[in-house]
């Protein structure tokens, strides 16, 4: 196996050991940053994932959501965020998020994870852009720890099972829901 891919594997494997049910993309996102992952690009479509590791590309080709030519749905924000905020209180595993992005009109995603964004993109050039606070988490320890071998948590979190601990800071102009905030869509025509 690949130096890439085995960081892919690791890095999956301890963010699905710390990361909770409820807000639990931050976790992901930065066991991946810590890792060595700069970016994740989603293409929605055909559900398959670009992860870009320090060790090169690593595609992860999932069940395509169509087949043959279909018409792209329009770009609808108001759908996509009930889509993200479903996902962020763990009303939603990750297919059928994809699902509802799909059907939100977005064509694909890419995920900055040192900017630590997430934008949205629809077939004629709108977007959504989320924006996410700094969520620091130990490195793995070499060793079993208590957690289970190769696993740590968040300092100040609670481990892995516990429930979320609620959204912190302040809360600016933006609005800010399960420790996201979002920047308005816009259209570019």
């Amino acid at each position: 196996m690949s130096a890439a891919l085995t960081t892919l594997r690791t890095a999956l494997e301890r963010a699905a050991a710390v990361r909770p049910k409820v807000g639990g993309f931050p976790y992901l996102a930065e066991v991946l940053r810590q890792a060595g992952i700069s970016r994740c690009r989603m293409a929605v479509p055909s559900n398959a994932m670009l992860y870009l590791t320090a060790s090169g590309p690593v595609v992860v080709q999932e069940e395509p959501l169509c087949t043959g030519p279909v018409e792209a749905p329009p770009f609808d924000r108001a759908a996509l965020i009930a889509a993200l905020r479903a996902d962020q209180a763990g009303e939603t595993e990750f297919p059928e998020f994809v699902r509802g992005c799909w059907q939100a009109g977005v064509l694909w995603y890419d995920v900055d994870l040192h900017a630590r964004t997430c934008t949205y993109y629809g077939a004629e050039g709108e977007l959504h852009r989320e924006l996410r606070g700094g969520l620091r988490l130990r490195r793995a320890p070499t060793g079993p720890s208590a957690h289970g071998p190769g696993t740590a948590h968040a300092p100040d979190h609670p481990p892995p099972g516990s429930p979320a601990p609620p959204p912190g800071g302040r809360c600016s102009a933006q609005r800010r829901n399960a420790g996201h905030r979002y920047v308005r869509s816009r259209a570019r025509r």
